[in-house]
Formats: C-alpha cells, sequence, structure tokens
C-alpha cells in the first residue's frame, strides 16, 4: 500500500476557499467549494476527492459538471477513434505494401518472360543463322564435287574415282532429300541437283562409248543447271 499522503484536503475555509496538498504534493489553495467542479479536481488533484450531493443548488455548477461529463465522453470518443484510425491506417500501409510487393513481382515476372522470349527468339534466330549457314556450306561442298567430276569426264581421267565421285554425290543429294525441314523451294533445288548428277552420269556413258558430241551436250547442261542451282539458292537465303 502506498504511504503518500497527497493529494488529500487539509482545509475547508469559512468562505469556502479549499487547503489542499495537489497531484504534485504542493500546496494549492485556489480553489474554492462554492465553484468547484470536478474538471478542476482531475487537473489539480488527479481525481475527485470531493463529491457535492448539493450540486443541484448551484444551477451554474450543474451545467459546469454535466459539460464536464459530456467532455470527457467525448475525450473517451475521440480516443477509441484515434486507436480505430490508427489500427485502419495501419492495415491500410499493410494492404499498400502487400499490393506492392505483388505489383513489383508480377512486373519482375513479366520482365523475366520477356527476357526469355527474347532470348529465345535470338536463340531460334541464331540456329536458323547456322543452318543456313550449314547449308550454304554443304551447296559449295557439291557444287564443287560436281564441277571436280565434270573436269574428270572431259579430262578422260581414270573411271574408277569418277564413278566413285558420281556415287559419292548421289549419296549426298539423297541425303538432303531426306531432311524433313526442306521447304518446297529447298526440295526443287535438291532436284535440280539430281538431275545434274543424272547429266554427269550420261556424260561419263557417252565418253565411255566414244560419243563425244553427246558428252559435250550433257557436260553443256550441268553448267546451265549449276547456274540455276546457285540463282535459286541466291533468291532462297535472300528470302530468310
Amino acid at each position: 500500500m502506498s504511504n503518500k499522503d497527497y493529494p488529500r484536503i487539509i482545509e475547508i475555509e469559512n468562505n469556502g476557499r479549499i487547503i489542499a496538498k495537489d497531484k504534485y504534493n504542493k500546496l494549492n489553495t485556489e480553489l474554492n467549494i462554492h465553484t468547484l467542479t470536478y474538471k478542476q479536481q482531475e487537473e489539480v488533484f488527479g481525481g475527485i476527492l470531493i463529491k457535492d450531493n448539493n450540486e443541484y443548488d448551484n444551477p451554474n455548477k450543474y451545467y459546469n459538471e454535466r459539460d464536464y461529463i459530456r467532455e470527457r465522453k467525448l475525450e473517451e470518443e475521440n480516443n477509441k477513434n484515434k486507436k480505430l484510425n490508427k489500427w485502419l491506417l495501419f492495415g491500410i500501409i499493410i494492404l499498400i505494401i502487400i499490393v506492392t510487393i505483388f505489383a513489383l513481382k508480377s512486373c519482375t515476372n513479366n520482365l523475366d518472360q520477356d527476357q526469355s522470349n527474347e532470348n529465345s527468339q535470338n536463340q531460334n534466330q541464331q540456329q536458323a543463322k547456322n543452318s543456313q549457314q550449314d547449308l550454304s556450306q554443304q551447296d559449295e561442298n557439291i557444287q564443287s564435287q560436281i564441277k571436280d567430276t565434270q573436269d574428270n569426264i572431259k579430262n578422260d581421267n581414270q573411271n574408277e574415282e569418277t564413278n566413285a565421285q558420281i556415287e559419292k554425290l548421289k549419296s549426298q543429294v539423297d541425303q538432303l532429300k531426306q531432311d524433313s525441314e526442306n521447304t518446297k523451294e529447298r526440295n526443287k533445288v535438291v532436284e535440280k541437283y539430281e538431275t545434274t548428277i543424272d547429266n554427269l552420269q550420261k556424260a561419263k556413258e557417252a565418253k565411255d562409248n566414244g560419243d563425244t558430241s553427246k558428252m559435250e551436250d550433257e557436260l553443256n547442261n550441268i553448267n546451265v543447271k549449276l547456274d540455276e542451282i546457285k540463282n535459286k539458292l541466291k533468291d532462297l537465303f535472300s528470302n530468310n
């Protein structure tokens, strides 16, 4: 139990002046019993020390007390509203943070998806470019072999080597023909290779049979078809 003896009423003089110790243990003589209100007691003593049963004898005092009670109620309601508003504000801040996090996460995911799509597109373009380069190199190799075989036939080189070259070319063109990624235009180029190799075969047979004129015709046809193939490939690669 606390031993402090304040706040307390020391004396009430005949004129109504109150001599008391306030809530800070300081002497107070400014209050008067005839005008004393609960509000004054709260401010000076920190509580109600004097309860007046005859408050209705003083109408002004009655209204002061009623106003004080109303003010206390309003103050309590304001405090409750402040607490409620504080929690509402806290909730709104949390909600904003959550929405911001989800928005940032969504933006990040979209950026990642865009980056992934861009990388995939670049990869596909690079693969297409590499594939085109491979085809171009393959075409140049086949055309070079056709020219070499053509020269062998014309210059009367060894038959066995020429026959081996023709068979090798047939095998390479067959592999081109089986490529599942061939377009319609690409297949036309492959068909040109096939007919060109047929011309090589016919030129070789004419050479073996001593028909030089027939051989020259077939070799000339090969030159024409090689030019056609080069033009088709040029158009094909330029469109890609």
